[in-house]
């Protein structure tokens, strides 16, 4: 017969690291200021792919059309399922400072995707920087390839 927890929570648990078990995510907020919509994660923004000097996203349908210009801030974060505030907090890089930028956009062509399962229909639109620090993207993408790097050299070990 096993111990008695005197707690109801994995993460009240001394013994169990729960930030072995955190994810780092990609997290993002677009924001078009005409139509003065906002969207994240949460409403289902999807950064598909980080480009030379965009992005290429999943939009909710309607939020915005080919030219609008769009405010956009992107984050890693880290997102540690057994604490509280399950949106994740932003990660730290090693020198202390968050893993954030933030550009504004033009959205240079936008498709409709098919209709997920749910019957909500999604965009996709490729954003082209328009106001942004190159040196800074060119930090954010690098950190971003680095956190990659580590979670397949982490898969490959697990493999053996």
């Amino acid at each position: 017969m096993g111990r008695k927890l005197e707690t109801d929570s994995i993460a009240d648990t001394p013994w169990i690291k729960t930030e072995d078990y955190a994810e780092r995510v990609l997290w993002g907020e677009v924001e078009n200021p005409l139509s003065k919509t906002k969207v994240t994660l949460q409403d289902g923004l999807e950064i598909l792919e980080l480009l030379e000097t965009g992005v290429m996203v999943r939009l909710p349908a309607r939020v915005a059309s080919e030219g609008h210009v769009l405010r956009l801030r992107l984050e890693h974060r880290v997102v540690n399922p057994f604490k509280a505030g399950k949106a994740g907090k932003a990660g730290l890089n090693k020198k202390g400072s968050f893993l954030a930028f933030v550009a504004i956009g033009r959205v240079a062509s936008i498709e409709n995707a098919a209709p997920e399962g749910d019957g909500k229909v999604w965009q996709i639109a490729t954003v082209n920087f328009t106001q942004f620090d190159e040196a800074d993207w060119r930090k954010f993408v690098e950190d971003y390839e680095d956190i990659q790097a580590a979670v397949r050299g982490q898969v490959q070990a697990r493999k053996g």
